[in-house]
C-alpha cells in the first residue's frame, strides 16, 4: 500500500458518519426509523444504496425499501417513470409495491394486460386518494381491466379518484362498458386520452355529460413524466440490471430469431407512430377552467350530503362533480367528514321500535338488518325480531 492510499483510508471521520455507516451495513436489523429526522433518513438510504442492498430482487432488499417508506412515505418516491419498463415491473414488481405515495406513474408500453397483479397496486393507491398523474398507454387493456382499477373506488365507497389525469390510448379493446367505469369512480379527471380505443360516440357522450368533459379541438401535449425522490438512482440500476439481462439472453440467441423479434418491435413501433398521426383517431377528453367547481365545505347542512351520496348520477345529470380546483391532500379529509355527517342522519339499531303487525314492510325489514349488520350493534335483537311471529 502506498503512502497517499495509507492516508486516504486513515482520513477521520465524524461520529455522524460512523454511525450512519454502521445503520446502513446492518439495516435489515432495524425495526422502524420513525422519528428519525429525514435528512438522517436520507443519508442512510443513500449510504444502502452504495452498499447495493437494493440492488437484488430479493425479500431482504424488499424489507429494507418498507423500512424507509414507512417512516419517509413522501420522500422515497413520489414520482415514477417507467416507459417500456417491462422487465423492470415483471422482476421487481414486489419493490414497486412498497410505494404507495406515488403522484405520477407512467407504465406506458408495458403490456400489462388485465391479469397483471400492478393494475391491483395501482388501484390501492387511487383508493388512498395521492396518485394524480397515470398513463396506461399501449397495455392491451379491456374493459375488464378498467373495472379491476376501479372496483375499490365503486365498491367500497372511498369516494372519487383524485385523478386528473389518465392515459388510455393504445388499449384498442376498450369499450363503452370500460369507460362507464371510469365516469364512477374517477370524477375529478381534467384530462382523458383515448386514443387509438374502441369507444364510441355513446361512450364518448356518457364521459362529458358526468365528468363534464369536451373534446378538444386541438389536441395538447401528453404530460412529462419524471422521476422524483431517493429511489430514483435505486430503480435506474433495477432498468440497468433488467437490461443486461436481457442483452445476455439474446446474444445467445440465434440470428434468425433476433430478425424476427426486431422486425415485430419495428411493426409495432410503426403501428403506433400511424396511430398517432391520424388526427381522426385523436380523442381527447379535456375540462375547461371554467367549469371546475369547488369541493362543498363544511358549513354546508348534514342532510345535503345525505341526499347527493345516496341518488345516482342517472337521477340527477347535473348534479355538481366533486371539485378539481382543490388539491388532492384535501379529499380524504373531505369524504371522511361527509361520511361522518351520512353517519348521523341515519338512526341507529337500538332505536329500532318495538314491532307491530304489520308495522313494517319487508323493503324496510331488510333496510334495518343491513345498518345492524353495518354497525355490528344490534343485529341478534333485530335477527330475533325477524324470525319472530310478530312481523
Amino acid at each position: 500500500m502506498t503512502t497517499e492510499n495509507h492516508r486516504r483510508t486513515n482520513l477521520p471521520r465524524s461520529l455522524y458518519l460512523l454511525l450512519v455507516s454502521f445503520a446502513a451495513r446492518n439495516v435489515t436489523h432495524i425495526e422502524s426509523l420513525l422519528g428519525f429526522p429525514d435528512q438522517v433518513g436520507h443519508d442512510i438510504f443513500k449510504q444502502v444504496e452504495r452498499l447495493g442492498i437494493l440492488q437484488s430482487p430479493h425479500e431482504q432488499s424488499q424489507k429494507c425499501l418498507q423500512l424507509f417508506q414507512e417512516a419517509y412515505p413522501h420522500l422515497v418516491l413520489i414520482k415514477l417513470n417507467l416507459t417500456s419498463a417491462t422487465r423492470v415491473v415483471d422482476e421487481y414488481f414486489d419493490h414497486l409495491s412498497q410505494f404507495t405515495c406515488l403522484t405520477e406513474l407512467s407504465l406506458a408500453a408495458c403490456r400489462l394486460g388485465d391479469q397483471h397483479d400492478m393494475l391491483q397496486n395501482i388501484a390501492q393507491i387511487l383508493r388512498l386518494h395521492r396518485m394524480t398523474h397515470l398513463s396506461l398507454e399501449g397495455n392491451c387493456l379491456t374493459d375488464a381491466g378498467l373495472q379491476k382499477l376501479t372496483s375499490p373506488l365503486r365498491m367500497y365507497e372511498r369516494g372519487h379518484s383524485s385523478l386528473t389525469y389518465l392515459d388510455l390510448s393504445g388499449n384498442e379493446f376498450i369499450t363503452d362498458v370500460g369507460v362507464k367505469c371510469i365516469a364512477t369512480a374517477m370524477r375529478n379527471l381534467q384530462t382523458l386520452l383515448l386514443t387509438g380505443t374502441s369507444v364510441k360516440d355513446s361512450g364518448l357522450a356518457t364521459l362529458c355529460g358526468r365528468l363534464r368533459l369536451r373534446r378538444a379541438g386541438c389536441p395538447p401535449q401528453p404530460h412529462a413524466f419524471t422521476d422524483e425522490g431517493w429511489a430514483v438512482a435505486t430503480v435506474n440500476d433495477w432498468s440497468h440490471l433488467c437490461s443486461q439481462q436481457h442483452s445476455s439472453s439474446s446474444s445467445s440467441t440465434s440470428t434468425a430469431s433476433s430478425f424476427y423479434r426486431r422486425r415485430k418491435a419495428a411493426d409495432v413501433t410503426s403501428h403506433r407512430c400511424q396511430l398517432n398521426h391520424q388526427s381522426h383517431d385523436i380523442i381527447v377528453l379535456i375540462r375547461d377552467a371554467t367549469d371546475r367547481e369547488v369541493l362543498p365545505s363544511a358549513s354546508q347542512p348534514a342532510h345535503s350530503s345525505c341526499t347527493n351520496s345516496d341518488t345516482t348520477l342517472d337521477a340527477q345529470p347535473n348534479m355538481s362533480a366533486v371539485g378539481c380546483s382543490s388539491p388532492p391532500a384535501l379529499l380524504p379529509c373531505q369524504h371522511r367528514e361527509s361520511r361522518k355527517r351520512k353517519r348521523a342522519c341515519k338512526f341507529h339499531p337500538r332505536d329500532i321500535p318495538p314491532a307491530q303487525p304489520g308495522g313494517a314492510t319487508d323493503d324496510e325489514l331488510l333496510a334495518m338488518y343491513r345498518q345492524a349488520k353495518k354497525t355490528g350493534e344490534g343485529k341478534d335483537s333485530l335477527w330475533n325480531a325477524m324470525n319472530s311471529d310478530t312481523w
